[in-house]
């Protein structure tokens, strides 16, 4: 049953609240110009957590071997901004040409939470959002938001983050990594996972901490490392006169530096040494003609 109102018993009182960011709630922005904040992306991210050995990581990677937090988030970010554009396409397709920063931002994390943007499944039925967002009922938007039983707990975050532009804490990404890593040690010596598993597990705590997990035996141990060695991107420069070079792969310095640059044998050291922007490495310590520069791209 399509259902264009929300029950009295369902409503929120929603001036019984403060906005966090009348900014974010109330101006107009071109839809053209809009796309989802970085603390909307964050929220979303926490929607999951990464975990390193069941071949998800944070839901949107799809892998048979152990996957580290960067290689992680590359994948999730991928479909973050497809689904992001999605909405934006979807939004402008039907009329909405102008919308606050918070109510793009909850229309967003309520596709990414239920795969749906102008509808949501409830008990009593199926609500159409669409009249009521280009009409900026956003009470009755967020009401309906919040009745979902399709990821309730992230639907009604995605309601108070369009109505009250209320972002909340979020955990990141420093500290999933850091959790991730944690798991699988713990399920590791808890003897809790599978064969399959203990394999992906194995493979992404020795990619992320050079150490391997307890119990692994020294064959596997082998093969760990020298699979973890061929993932690495290498390259190798000669100095003559620019401090400029361009890299295979753009390396994230974040939450975890993954470039490694080598000067005749010397690990030199980001910002004091050098700066990368995208696959661009720019060297600023002072070189002489035909030092050596090597460079190693971590996943």
């Amino acid at each position: 049953m399509t259902l264009d109102i929300v029950a009295r018993r369902y409503q929120t009182v929603w001036d019984d609240f403060v906005v966090q960011s009348h900014h974010l709630y109330h101006t107009q922005l071109e839809i053209d110009s809009v796309n989802a904040s970085d603390t909307c992306e964050s929220i979303a991210l926490n929607f999951a957590r990464y975990i390193g050995y069941n071949g998800f990581a944070y839901g949107e990677s799809s892998v048979d071997t152990g996957i580290t937090e960067q290689q992680a988030y590359d994948a999730w970010i991928t479909e973050f901004n497809k689904q992001q554009k999605l909405v934006k396409d979807q939004l402008e397709a039907n009329g909405i040409k102008l919308i606050s920063q918070s109510v793009f931002d909850g229309i967003v994390l309520l596709n990414w939470a239920t795969g749906k943007i102008f509808y949501v499944d409830a008990v009593e039925g199926q609500y159409n959002l669409l009249s009521h967002l280009k009409a900026k009922a956003y009470d009755t938007v967020a009401d309906m938001i919040k009745r979902s039983d399709i990821n309730n707990e992230k639907c009604i975050k995605a309601a108070t983050v369009l109505r009250l532009a209320d972002y909340g804490k979020t955990k990141n990404r420093s500290w999933m990594r850091t959790n991730g890593i944690y798991n699988m040690r713990d399920q590791n010596e808890k003897n809790l996972l599978t064969d399959s598993e203990l394999r992906k597990a194995r493979y992404a705590y020795y990619a992320e901490t050079l150490k391997f997990l307890p119990f692994t035996p020294e064959g596997v141990k082998r093969d760990i490392s020298n699979n973890y060695t061929r993932s690495l991107i290498r390259q190798t420069f000669t100095y003559s006169g620019t401090t400029t070079f361009t890299l295979n792969k753009t390396p994230s310095m974040t939450p975890v530096e993954k470039l490694q640059v080598i000067v005749n044998g010397d690990i030199i050291q980001h910002l004091y040494d050098f700066t990368v922007s995208g696959t661009t490495l720019t060297i600023t310590k002072t070189l002489q003609t035909d030092d050596l520069i090597e460079t190693i791209v971590k996943i």
